[in-house]
Parts: structure tokens; sequence; C-alpha cells
């Protein structure tokens, strides 16, 4: 599975809260988002270094980066819960995670355990 095939699995899977994701396709889909969403902010910060005439430009970059966080945390949800399925938890785990300010450290080391052996039927 490439990097781009990963990717596109999370957006595949949008609603799907059942099976498991890998941690490629975990991180693959977190970090790919994460650019995504950053690319607005970096562009106006790259803008006011050439000229600080383009300062007002924030006001398109904050609430672009903000709605693309938002659409982002959709496939997100979906694929954090696979994540803890395929670590053997439950997928409230991740719910646990989000919403709990300190937990969020525990939720990151979740995410990064390897899978969890999976029984052959």
């Amino acid at each position: 599975m490439t990097y781009g095939d990963a990717y596109l699995a999370g957006w595949k899977n949008i609603f799907n809260y059942n099976g498991v994701a890998t941690r490629f396709e975990f991180w693959s889909f977190i970090i790919g988002s994460a650019i995504i969403c950053l690319l607005p902010l970096l562009s106006w910060l790259f803008a006011i270094t050439i000229d600080d005439d383009y300062g007002a430009f924030i006001f398109f970059a904050l609430p672009t980066s903000f709605i693309l966080t938002l659409i982002f945390a959709v496939p997100g949800m979906a694929l954090g819960f696979r994540r803890m399925h395929d670590i053997g938890r439950s997928g409230w785990w991740f719910s646990i995670g989000v919403l709990i300010p300190y937990a969020g450290v525990i939720l990151f080391i979740l995410c990064c355990l390897p899978s969890k052996p999976q029984e052959q039927a």
C-alpha cells in the first residue's frame, strides 16, 4: 500500500467505525491532513515575510484552516476508532483521548503501538 492509497483509504471509509486500520494507514491520513490544514497558514506566513501588506490574508487563511480541520475530523475519528480496534482496544478509547485534554498523550502512544495479531479463522 502506497502513501496515497493509505490516505485515500481514510476517505473511502469515512463513516466506517468497524474493522481495523494499520499504523501506516492511520498516520498517512493524519500527517497528510495536517499538512493540508496548515497550507493556508503557511502561505500567509510566507506572504507576510515578503510584504507586510499581506497581513490581512490571515482573515482568509485562519477560517480556511479551521474549516479544513472540521472536515478532516469526521474521517479522522472513524480512522481512530479503527486504529484502536487494530491494537485490540475499544474504539471509545480514541474518543476519550480526544475529549480529555491530557489523555491525548496516552492516545498518541496507543496510536503508535504495533498491530495486535489477528486470530485466523
